[in-house]
């Protein structure tokens, strides 16, 4: 069976025996510009990738004149590399991998950090939209980066979200002879020059203190948000995992999706509302308490066509659309998904049961009734907080 062949490379890390016979026995060689001008390989055979899917489509007419393919990656071609695209094309069984040392086992190894104590994420060539939770989780992250995903635009874009408290330390062309690494304040990054390529490593300088998400810590209207209790129990229904793709419909302060953002920091989180004004909120909500969230400034169900299909769909303000949106939600919705709904209104109560009756959906019914201590006088009450029914169904 005919293969493509893999092979990594690391600048100042040479070819193994191994790789060196792979490249002089290839047809065609498809490399990087980088990769190209590092390696002793015969000029004529090389086809340089600028566009992976140019060079995928190349391949594949190589591949079909059954012609010997040598494709080198930079380090390991399997993270986030051309590795897992050729698999993806072709098929496992048509790819073979030579890994070699990659530059996150260099940086480590000259910062004296184990590899297994960091957790690695890739801009390069992706949106940097997300970035934020997960510096905050992970709280030690290596990060690869490119030309726009600079690391002075992550170091602005950290202190945009409050990621301050944390130690900011750039590798610059690792295994080139102009090699350096430089330690900064964050600040200091902002206005600073970086030669390509380069990674950032990032640790925490001290435990964050957690966040206070009482309901008097976010920016709301006219005190409208799903208060702190019941969003605790909404979330619980909500059975969130990270990684899930979230639908936050008429999310008012984004209050339910920040929370969710504890648990679901790899996820995409989605806050669906009409109100510009409460879209704002959200953006200075989501930037308090590190979430880097994407808002919606429009109407359920329309504004929900162009998402990616949920794995949850929380519910919290239907503008009166609350049939059509639960209709279109459901038919969207992965299997095992989840629906969560909130209202406090007897009327959206009746047409919720009434579609999910209709349509044979099952579903749980739970009514959260609230009390929270009020001073009188010199002395204290119990005051209710208005009930909120929550309903929960299932997508089998």
């Amino acid at each position: 069976m005919n293969k493509i062949n893999v092979v990594g490379s690391m600048p100042g890390f040479g070819l193994t025996d191994v790789e060196k016979m792979i490249i002089e026995n290839a047809d065609v060689i498809f490399a990087g510009t980088r990769n190209i001008e590092l390696l002793n390989v015969n000029k004529k055979n090389v086809r340089p990738i600028k566009k992976l899917d140019t060079a995928l489509d190349e391949i594949k007419d190589e591949f079909n004149k059954n012609k010997n393919i040598v494709v080198i990656a930079s380090g390991n071609p399997l993270f986030y590399g051309i590795g897992t695209a050729l698999i993806r094309n072709f098929g496992a069984e048509y790819i073979n991998i030579v890994p070699h040392i990659g530059s996150i086992d260099v940086a480590l190894s000259k910062l004296k950090i184990p590899i297994n104590t960091v957790h690695a994420i890739s801009v390069h060539g992706r949106p940097i939209k997300g970035l934020a939770q997960r510096i905050k989780h992970y709280k030690r992250v290596i990060i690869l980066t490119d030309k726009i995903n600079s690391p002075d635009k992550i170091a602005g874009y950290m202190i945009e979200y409050g990621l301050t408290n944390f130690r900011f330390i750039v590798l610059e062309r690792l295994g080139y002879n102009d090699e350096k690494i430089r330690c900064f304040n964050i600040k200091d990054a902002i206005n600073s020059k970086f030669s390509d390529p380069n990674l950032i490593f990032i640790d925490e300088i001290e435990n964050f203190s957690p966040d206070d998400l009482s309901d008097k810590n976010f920016s709301m209207i006219n005190e409208n948000i799903t208060k702190e209790e019941i969003r605790h129990i909404s979330v619980s229904k909500m059975a969130v995992k990270n990684g899930d793709i979230i639908w936050d419909i008429g999310s008012g302060t984004g209050s339910v999706s920040i929370e969710a953002c504890r648990y679901n920091y790899d996820g995409g989180i989605y806050c669906i509302e009409k109100n510009s004004m409460a879209c704002n909120n959200i953006e200075k909500n989501m930037k308090k308490f590190s979430c880097d969230l994407n808002i919606i400034n429009g109407e359920a169900p329309d504004a929900l066509y162009n998402l990616p299909d949920p794995d949850i769909v929380f519910i919290g303000g239907s503008g009166g659309k609350i049939a059509e949106i639960l209709d279109y939600s459901y038919k969207r919705l992965k299997k095992n998904g989840r629906i969560v709904v909130n209202t406090v209104l007897i009327g959206n109560l009746n047409k919720i049961i009434s579609y999910l009756n209709n349509n044979k959906i099952g579903y749980d019914l739970t009514q959260a009734l609230i009390n929270r201590n009020h001073t009188i006088k010199n002395d204290m009450m119990l005051k209710p907080v208005d009930p909120v029914f929550i309903l929960t169904a299932v997508k089998k």
